[in-house]
């Protein structure tokens, strides 16, 4: 699922489920995934601070300038 659109088609891409959460980047529409990972749900109190925890490690930036753009 889409976590967060942005434009000019760059995308957050997650699979949350209840062990692991896996997150991958994609630059625009029809490129490969890139950035890819996959942390522990264990590991962070909400679904919000895994992603902001996938943004930085990948230097993509900070989930508070794009929160108006996550799709829950």
């Amino acid at each position: 699922a889409a976590l967060l659109g942005l434009g000019g088609g760059a995308r957050l891409l997650g699979d949350i489920g209840g062990t692991n959460a896996r997150f991958a980047w994609q630059a625009h529409a029809g490129a490969l995934l890139g950035e890819t990972a996959v942390y522990q749900c264990a590991d962070h109190a909400s679904l919000y601070d895994a992603v902001t925890h996938y943004l930085r490690s990948q230097g993509l930036g900070n989930v508070r300038e794009r929160v108006g753009q996550l799709i829950w």
